[in-house]
């Protein structure tokens, strides 16, 4: 039985490591369910532990705003979103 490349590294790593796009978002701003602290989570990762609290959230309990292709992007956004809550304009 011939292999490709592609299956044997599906046996070895996760499939999520084949999964993940490139063109589509890789960070999720969110807020903490406990806390309701604005936060950046990376979705590769099943969970994070928010700053404030320390409580350990899975991202699919995250309240999600908005979502990023990259980290600069993702900081720009919570940036413009602790600058709404604080009740200074972003512009």
């Amino acid at each position: 039985m011939e292999w490709s490349i592609a299956q044997l590294a599906g046996k070895i790593r996760s499939n999520r490591a084949f999964e993940e796009n490139p063109l589509t978002d890789r960070y999720i701003v969110g807020e903490c369910p406990r806390c309701k602290t604005p936060i950046i989570a990376d979705g590769r990762y099943k969970s994070k532990t928010c700053p404030k609290c320390f409580s350990r959230v899975a991202i699919e309990e995250l309240k999600v705003f908005q979502t990023a292709h990259d980290s600069r992007e993702a900081r720009t956004i919570l940036s413009k979103l602790k600058a709404v809550r604080g009740g200074l304009d972003p512009t």
